[in-house]
């Protein structure tokens, strides 16, 4: 593909979205977005649907009283099949794949679960993806960490972790009031080299045990951790090793 052309959004818009394309036919895409505010505004109304559809409200963890008739009716099933004919084997296996289908479903959808954790990371590139394309990098502009973390007073409910980090290659470029898992954010912008950085940073109100953890999703490099109770997410086009440089210096 030499050449992207609007029409392609049509068939293009949701592999790209889904991270289904292929990295040359990505790369064009994006060249293309860069110019075409139609398609950009497409793929952004994409992004708020997906937020909306992983919000809190719309995902709940399987009750135990659910859980508890799921194995008991699959119990009951497999006790019964021993004594039927072959045909009814057949018939209790699909009733207990079914069961089994559905268990898996909503442990799935609990908070917590690793896929929980895939959705708070599309949620993080979406939200760089939209600070890029929309160009609202920034709700306060300042290279002063004593002007972007006092911004925040008010807006948030923690104290943001902001630091002038210009000596080790990273340039605080300001901040902006974001929206992660429908809970306020703090996120601060740094450029390293022409890199952009998106650090989101939030008060989950507990304080978390988990180490560092990295992923990769639609080109993108992410990094998490934890700073006492704040949950912080980098996300950039950089390499995994120097978002490490930037998350060993913010802790």
């Amino acid at each position: 593909m030499s050449k992207m052309q609007s029409q392609d959004i049509h068939a293009l818009l949701h592999p790209y979205f889904d991270g289904e394309l292929a990295y040359s036919d990505s790369i064009l895409f994006e060249e293309h977005l860069e110019n075409c505010p139609d398609c950009s505004l497409a793929l952004a109304e994409q992004q708020e649907l997906r937020m909306l559809m992983e919000g809190p409200g719309l995902r709940y963890p399987a009750p135990a009283k659910l859980r508890h008739n799921i194995y008991s009716s699959y119990a009951r099933n497999q006790q019964s099949s021993r004594i039927l004919i072959h045909w009814n084997w057949k018939i209790y296996g699909i009733a207990a794949s079914i069961a089994i289908a559905l268990l898996g479903f909503w442990i799935v959808l609990a908070p917590g679960s690793p896929s929980a954790e895939s959705s708070e990371a599309r949620e993080i590139v979406s939200g760089h993806l939209r600070s890029l394309m929309a160009t609202h990098l920034f709700d306060v502009a300042s290279t002063d960490q004593h002007t972007v973390k006092p911004w925040f007073t008010g807006r948030v409910d923690f104290s943001p972790v902001v630091k002038d980090l210009s000596d080790r290659g990273f340039q605080l470029l300001g901040g902006r009031l974001d929206y992660i898992a429908g809970r306020p954010a703090a996120a601060l912008v740094y450029q390293y080299r022409k890199h952009t950085i998106n650090v989101f940073e939030w008060n989950t109100g507990v304080v978390n045990p988990q180490g560092e953890e990295k992923s990769t999703m639609k080109g993108f490099n992410l990094v998490a951790e934890w700073i006492g109770p704040i949950k912080v997410w980098i996300v950039s086009d950089l390499n995994t090793e120097e978002l490490d440089i930037l998350a060993n210096a913010l802790r």
